[in-house]
């Protein structure tokens, strides 16, 4: 639902680049919703602001309830499919594995619960996930600058330091933190407790 609005707007309408997507990944456990723009005619800082932006305006107000019906059942039917390759069961057991997770039915509870999902439910992820000050909201920010200079972005214009990159994309951070050295941060922070077993068996 984001992905194609995200599409339209940076790349059809801004032409602001020709790689741009929208989409929900999970790694570790974590799921995130990335925005990713590789341009050619602006410079990260510019994306930067504009996809904080679309972020922002995005609203669910652009969607009938039969389209929000027919994209949940869209899902629905897709988590259902059987698998038509070894490769793709191999695939979706391997990642229930490496977290020690176990739940080869996840698929078919997630299914069940997106059957009565609503308007609401969608309304409340948005305002906590998406919206800025939302309880759920989490940003992290990646900034890649070609090694060789054009007429969009020139050597002089590329930042000397993370708090360079904040104070140009004018990008407002209450409570964050620019990460200047990722092995430091990492050592520094808590991490998730790695999976242990099916939480929906007793004893695991």
């Amino acid at each position: 639902m984001v992905a194609n609005p995200f599409f339209t707007d940076l790349r059809t309408n801004q032409q602001l680049g020709y790689i741009v997507n929208a989409g929900v990944t999970s790694r570790e456990g974590v799921r995130s919703l990335v925005f990713t723009v590789q341009s050619s005619v602006a410079g990260p800082v510019a994306l930067t602001r504009k996809v904080f932006d679309f972020v922002d305006a995005f609203s669910l107000e652009q969607f009938s309830d039969e389209r929000i019906a027919n994209y949940i059942q869209a899902l629905v039917q897709k988590k259902l499919q059987k698998d038509k390759r070894l490769t793709t069961e191999i695939s979706r057991h391997w990642s229930e594995i490496v977290l020690g997770r176990y739940d080869y039915s996840r698929a078919t509870k997630e299914a069940a619960i997106l059957e009565n999902l609503t308007r609401a439910d969608l309304e409340r992820v948005r305002a906590q996930v998406l919206l800025p000050g939302g309880t759920g909201r989490r940003v992290l920010t990646t900034q890649v600058y070609a090694s060789a200079s054009s007429s969009s972005t020139t050597a002089s214009s590329v930042p000397s330091s993370p708090a360079d990159v904040v104070a140009s994309s004018k990008v407002e951070l209450k409570g964050g933190v620019v990460i200047s050295n990722v092995t430091e941060f990492v050592a520094q922070n808590v991490l998730f407790a790695p999976y242990k077993g099916n939480p929906d068996r007793l004893g695991t």
